[in-house]
């Protein structure tokens, strides 16, 4: 597997895009109906 080390990952993309558009890492978690905490390891 060959990775290209100059090419920008898509964190600092969507850090950019958040930014220019005023939206936090939550805000944009509730937007996409995303949670808000990691998933519990338990089922019950």
């Amino acid at each position: 597997m060959t990775t290209d080390v100059d090419a920008p990952g898509v964190g600092p993309l969507l850090r950019e895009w958040r930014e220019r558009r005023r939206i936090s890492q939550l805000e944009l978690a509730l937007r996409a109906g995303g949670r808000t905490k990691p998933p519990s390891p338990f089922p019950w």
